[in-house]
């Protein structure tokens, strides 16, 4: 009888302890040197989407990014969340996004508000509007960068392509 209320009382408690939100993640800046340096192992692609939580069309299209990944899950395929909030309140809509979303890809932050320094670093191709996407091997092997909403199949085809040149 008193190992019944027992395991009833630890049943209770780690039920308490499962309810707890997890400590929040950290979401690692970065500088564009630094992004680019994160980038240069020439023996994967990258996929990195430049986003922000304030930009409608990049919310809306993000999901795809969980599918893309899933797609290359056995393949050296890298999908890189890379988001370009203000700093006053990256870190809170980022957890926030995280928390309702739960998104596959690693989300980081881009920490620089000069678009004039930080474009010619990642891709002069780049206008600076959002939402864009780049699809990178090291060495400038393949590059691909699409300033505007993307699809899967699109993602995917580019994708598929860039793993060509690793062969």
């Amino acid at each position: 009888m008193i190992a019944t209320h027992m395991l009833r009382y630890l049943f209770a408690i780690l039920l308490i302890f499962m309810s707890l939100p997890l400590p929040a993640q950290k979401v690692q800046a970065y500088k564009a040197t630094e992004l680019m340096s994160r980038l240069n192992h020439a023996d994967t692609v990258y996929v990195v989407n430049f986003w922000a939580t304030w930009c409608a069309p990049c919310v809306k299209e993000l999901p795809l990014f969980d599918t893309v990944q899933q797609h290359y899950a056995q393949l050296p395929v890298k999908v890189l969340l890379v988001s370009l909030d203000f700093k006053e309140d990256y870190l809170q809509k980022l957890q926030t996004y995280r928390h309702k979303k739960h998104p596959l890809p690693e989300i980081v932050w881009l920490n620089e508000t000069n678009a004039e320094s930080f474009i010619p670093v990642i891709d002069n191709r780049w206008g600076g509007a959002l939402p864009a996407t780049m699809v990178y091997v090291a060495g400038k092997r393949y590059s691909a960068f699409i300033e505007n909403t993307v699809h899967t199949a699109q993602v995917v085809t580019i994708t598929d392509s860039a793993l060509h040149t690793l062969r």
